[in-house]
């Protein structure tokens, strides 16, 4: 079975915005891994198993073995989605312009 990338952009234009890239109901239950280019300000990994979402650490696949909770530079991160229902990054607003998000899920 092939599993398709998935490419998308998130135009900041001042206000909060997210980005969903996985629900484990739609059989992603293994990992993320997604590259964010053109990051403006600071994303907040989240994630949830059905209730609030609260911040996730992600692995900095630049530098292997780096856990970060925030992301401000462009780069490549995994998200294990083990126990996980939903995940999404999150940008508080007050940026402009936008980013793009590829992300390709591993079936687990």
């Amino acid at each position: 079975m092939a599993i398709m990338a998935v490419q998308q952009t998130i135009v900041q234009s001042g206000g909060a915005v997210t980005a969903s890239l996985g629900d484990a109901s739609a059989a992603i239950a293994g990992s993320i891994t997604f590259q964010l280019e053109g990051v403006t300000g600071t994303y907040t990994p989240q994630a949830t198993i059905g209730g609030t979402y609260v911040t996730v650490a992600v692995v900095n696949m630049d530098t292997p073995g780096t856990f970060v909770t925030t992301i401000t530079a462009s780069g490549i991160y995994r998200v294990d989605m083990f126990g996980l229902r939903t995940f999404r990054l999150s940008h508080p607003g007050g940026a402009t312009g936008s980013a793009t998000l590829s992300y390709q899920p591993t079936l687990g």
